[in-house]
């Protein structure tokens, strides 16, 4: 996973804690999740279970506090230090 990613996140739930290594980590940064990609992701499958009535949507949510901890955020490497970048900048010019 990750291979030729160059923008954009994506979020992966790793429910067994050790699927990591099927992930192309020359070009992309696994990183856990903060308070706000938390957020994101449970609303997404919110609006999943809404549109699908997915029961692995709705088990996820309804364990919520352990499930979290299974997800991860994948990051493209070029693409973080781009934003890092104008995020400086930003700061720079205040």
């Amino acid at each position: 996973f990750g291979a030729g990613m160059s923008g954009g996140l994506a979020y992966i739930y790793d429910g067994n804690m050790n699927n990591l290594e099927c992930i192309n980590r020359e070009m992309v940064l696994i990183e856990t999740m903060g308070i706000e990609d938390h957020l994101f992701v449970q609303n997404q499958l919110k609006e999943h279970v809404k549109l699908t009535s997915s029961a692995k949507a709705t088990k996820l949510l309804n364990n919520w506090q352990r499930e979290k901890k299974r997800f991860y955020k994948v990051f493209p490497k070029e693409f973080k230090a781009i934003l890092e970048l104008k995020r400086s900048r930003l700061t720079q010019t205040k």
